[in-house]
């Protein structure tokens, strides 16, 4: 499309917010392997969609020992359910291309039907599986901490991680822009108090920039020269640009 265009790669920026932002960073990485060196701001997003979900978790308060125990297993349950599901499925397409060609579109139908129900038992199976797991060892964790001074929690974001790539759908905008070419300037920007985002799942922390800093007050974290990132002290994960930029710095190149 770039080339049909005859627009210049280095001339086009790509600015997306939250979701947005993962699925840029997707798109940077996808033109620059392909030799499209285009320009990436990423305005509110994440470090990965897995840390994103953690970090809501965690200030909702559900990061005690029974909670993230049900979670976790939970989680991991489905992660499993869906890759067999997947796997099911793949078996039945491949059956479907051996039947002959006047009754495949038949076979094939009522092997998506069947691989849907039974990749939804299996998945909701897998689910109900962990969450009782989950729920007898957070009962345990939960009991053990009555007698220590820290509570034992399991980490919920390896989990999310795994049901979100056995989803096919984890963004990890960290390692897409770890792929980027040098010549491509890359901006970030986070609210400190953006309600969605938290500071610990937000990109600029992946990045290794500390909240507050520019890269150069912290070089020796930076993964990259060419990133700026940018921190304000007040803005939601809803405003505007513009009325972010209406806010003091708090740490600008």
């Amino acid at each position: 499309m770039l080339d049909e265009k005859h627009i210049p790669a280095d001339q086009i920026t790509l600015h997306e917010v939250s979701l947005g932002g993962g699925v840029a960073a997707q798109v940077a990485r996808r033109l620059h392997e392909e030799g499209h060196v285009v320009h990436l701001e990423i305005d509110r997003s994440f470090s990965s969609l897995a840390a994103a979900v953690t970090e809501i978790i965690k200030a909702a308060g559900l990061n005690g020992p029974l909670s993230t125990s049900v979670i976790a297993f939970s989680v991991s349950g489905l992660a499993l359910g869906v890759m067999t599901a997947g796997l099911v499925a793949s078996i039945g397409l491949a059956l479907a291309s051996l039947t002959p060609a006047a009754i495949a579109p038949y076979i094939d139908t009522t092997i998506n039907i069947l691989g849907s129900i039974i990749g939804a038992s299996i998945a909701l199976a897998g689910l109900i599986i962990g969450a009782a797991v989950g729920c007898a060892l957070g009962t345990l964790l939960a009991l053990q901490y009555l007698w220590t001074d820290e509570p034992v929690t399991l980490p919920m974001a390896p989990a999310f991680s795994a049901l979100l790539n056995a989803a096919c759908c984890e963004m990890d905008s960290v390692h897409a822009i770890h792929h980027l070419n040098p010549n491509a300037s890359i901006e970030v920007i986070n609210s400190m108090d953006d309600e969605i985002i938290h500071v610990p799942a937000s990109l600029n922390v992946g990045l290794g920039f500390e909240p507050g800093k520019a890269p150069r007050e912290d070089e020796n974290s930076a993964l990259k020269q060419n990133i700026h990132s940018l921190w304000y002290k007040h803005g939601g994960h809803n405003y505007t640009p513009s009325d972010l930029m209406k806010t003091a710095p708090c740490g600008a190149p």
